[in-house]
């Protein structure tokens, strides 16, 4: 089984990875900060209407717990995200804009991470693919 690891930027004691964002008007990149506390994943507004969404038209919305409080936001099913080498089509990001500055723009949370077989080294700010790359339709 081939093994594939992505070093991640360090920032402090949190870890960030780069990942794209296919949408109608074409693929941005973004920064994410991986989070194994998070059930969901989700980018900033701005992020989504870059890539051709608008988020405020969206007619599923999702309640989470933030650190601020109760939140209600929209969810957008993105055509793809792609990160660590591995694919999801039709991915729902939530659309949120996390307060963390300029460095990161969203959360890379479990309903991504669960979906393929990673090893987080934190010791390193490594994470490994097991199985290599993959490409999966959301449920």
């Amino acid at each position: 089984m081939a093994v594939k690891r992505y070093q991640l930027i360090i920032r402090r004691t949190v870890f960030i990875t780069r990942a794209g964002i296919q949408g109608p008007l074409g693929f941005g990149v973004v920064h994410l900060l991986v989070d194994t506390g998070s059930e969901f994943s989700f980018v900033g507004w701005e992020v989504l209407e870059g890539v051709g969404y608008d988020p405020g038209a969206q007619k599923q919305r999702c309640e989470f717990l933030s650190i601020t409080g109760t939140a209600f936001v929209p969810v957008v099913s993105v055509q793809q995200l792609s990160c660590l080498g591995q694919t999801v089509k039709h991915f729902p990001l939530l659309s949120f804009t996390p307060a963390f500055g300029p460095l990161v723009d969203g959360i890379l949370g479990m309903d991504f991470l669960h979906r393929f077989p990673f090893k987080i080294d934190t010791y390193r700010g490594v994470i490994e693919a097991h199985g290599g790359r993959g490409s999966r339709e959301s449920t």
